[in-house]
C-alpha cells in the first residue's frame, strides 16, 4: 500500500473505550503513528546493528506526506550506506554547538515577546515570571528538540509538591512555548502534552467554595483585627466589594479611576475586553487617595519604577492567617461569593456577568454590544446594600436575639 493524502486524512484514533496508539506502514519502514489524542506522527522504522529503532520524522499535517517521504528517503539512503540516520542527524545538531536559535531559551524569549503583544498585562507577567523563575534557568541552553517527556516530568514534579497552582501555570506556559516552536517548523512532539496522566496534581481543580454570610462577616472583622499590611487588607476586601479578579484589583492604578468608574483597558484584563466597573462608596473608601498604584509594593521594578503588590501577596495573607479561622478559602473565592450573592438577590444574569466581565457567549457576543453601564451601576448599588447587611451579620443576629428576649 502506498500512502496518499486522502488515506492519511482518513486515519482516526481508536474508540474511547480502546485508548491505544497504532501504526500504519508503507514498504521499507515508512510509517505513520496515530495516538488516542488523534495526533499523527511520521516515522522511519528500521533495524541497525540488531537494534530496532523509530526515527521521528514530524507530525502531520505540519509535515506533509511529500515532505515526510523526502525525509524518509534521505534516512533510508543513509541506511544503505551503513550509517545510522538518527545518529547522523544527532551529530549534525551537536556540531552546531547548540546554536542559540535551537535552544529552549531562544524560543522562551520569543514566546515572552509574543505574550506581551497578545496577552493581558497580568497574564503576561505570569508568563514571564514562571519561565524566568522555574524553566529558563534549567533549560536556557538546552536544544529544544532534545527535551523529552521524562525531562518535562522531572521539571514539573517538584513544583507540584511545593505549589500545585504554580505547577499548573508552569505546565500550561511551558507547553505553549513548545507549541510556539512547533508552529515555527521545529520538528518534535510536545513533551508537555497530556502530562496530567503522569502528574495528577496538574489536573484543573474544581473550584466551588462560596463563603456564607456568617463566614464573610467573620473574615471581614478578622482581616481588620489581624496583623499585616493595610494595603493588602484593603485589596483583599476590594475583591469582595467589586467582584473583580484579584490580579486586576492588585494592579489598580489611579489613572484608571474617574469619579465612580474604574476603567480597565483590554491589555489589563484576562479576556482582552475593555471593562468598566462602578465603584460604590465602600469601594472608594477602600481605594483611598493614593496616587499611582493604589496598592503599591515596597519592592521596585527592574528599572526602579514603582510597581503594585502581586496577587500572591493576598493568598499568602489568607493562608498565613490560617484563613482567618474559617475552612480553607482563597481570594478568588470572594469573587465567586460576590457573584453568588448577586444571583440570590435577583440581579439579572446579563448584568451580573457584565460586572464580572465574563465574555458573552455564542451569537450574543456578535449581536449584543450593549455595555450595560447603567445596569451595572444599579446592580452594584443593590449589591453594596446587601453586602453591608451581611457584614453586620453578628450584630443583626444579636439584635434579633435581644428582640426575641
Amino acid at each position: 500500500m502506498k500512502f496518499t493524502d486522502k488515506y492519511i486524512q482518513s486515519l482516526k484514533p481508536e474508540p474511547a473505550d480502546l485508548p491505544v496508539r497504532y501504526y500504519r506502514r508503507e514498504a521499507h519502514g515508512f510509517a505513520i503513528r496515530v495516538q488516542p489524542s488523534g495526533l499523527r506522527t511520521w516515522f522511519f522504522i528500521y533495524t541497525f546493528n540488531g537494534i530496532r529503532k523509530h526515527m521521528n520524522l514530524g507530525n502531520y499535517p505540519a509535515i506533509t506526506q511529500s515532505v515526510a517521504r523526502q525525509k524518509y528517503q534521505e534516512a533510508h539512503s543513509l541506511m544503505g550506506q551503513g550509517i545510522d540516520p538518527q545518529e547522523h542527524y544527532k551529530a549534525i545538531t551537536e556540531a552546531k554547538g547548540k546554536d542559540a536559535n535551537d535552544t529552549f531559551g531562544y524560543f522562551a524569549k520569543e514566546y515572552i515577546e509574543w505574550s506581551e503583544r497578545n496577552h493581558s498585562t497580568a497574564w503576561h507577567k505570569t508568563v514571564k515570571m514562571s519561565l524566568n523563575n522555574d524553566v529558563i534557568p534549567l533549560w536556557k541552553n538546552t536544544l529544544i528538540t532534545s527535551i523529552k517527556r521524562k525531562d518535562a516530568i522531572k521539571l514539573i514534579e517538584p513544583i507540584t509538591e511545593r505549589a500545585p497552582g504554580q505547577a499548573r501555570n508552569v505546565h500550561r506556559i511551558t507547553r505553549a512555548v513548545f507549541e510556539h516552536a512547533i508552529d515555527r517548523d521545529c520538528e518534535m512532539v510536545n513533551p508537555f502534552l497530556k502530562l496530567s496522566k503522569a502528574l495528577p496534581n496538574l489536573k484543573p481543580v474544581t473550584k466551588d467554595r462560596v463563603l456564607t454570610s456568617k463566614e464573610l462577616s467573620t473574615a471581614w472583622k478578622a482581616i481588620d483585627a489581624g496583623t499585616g499590611d493595610e494595603r493588602t487588607k484593603a485589596a483583599l476586601k476590594l475583591i469582595l466589594v467589586t467582584a473583580q479578579r484579584p490580579i486586576e484589583v492588585t494592579s489598580m492604578h489611579r489613572d484608571q479611576i474617574e469619579g465612580n468608574w474604574w476603567t480597565l483597558q483590554s491589555k489589563d484584563v484576562k479576556n482582552r475586553v475593555t471593562h468598566r466597573v462602578y465603584l460604590s462608596s465602600t469601594a472608594l473608601e477602600l481605594i483611598g487617595d493614593n496616587e499611582g498604584f493604589i496598592f503599591p509594593s515596597y519592592k521596585i521594578g527592574e528599572n526602579k519604577e514603582p510597581r503594585p503588590i502581586v496577587r500572591q501577596t493576598l493568598s499568602q495573607m489568607v493562608s498565613g492567617h490560617k484563613y482567618f479561622g474559617l475552612p480553607t478559602w482563597t481570594p478568588h473565592d470572594l469573587r465567586r461569593t460576590a457573584r453568588t450573592i448577586m444571583a440570590r438577590i435577583g440581579i439579572q444574569e446579563a448584568h451580573a456577568e457584565a460586572i464580572l466581565n465574563h465574555k458573552k457567549q455564542g451569537v450574543v457576543k456578535v449581536y449584543n454590544l450593549h455595555e450595560y453601564d447603567d445596569e451595572k451601576q444599579n446592580a452594584m448599588l443593590l449589591y453594596e446594600t446587601e453586602l453591608l447587611k451581611i457584614l453586620n451579620y453578628k450584630e443583626q443576629q444579636e439584635s434579633n436575639h435581644d428582640d426575641e428576649a
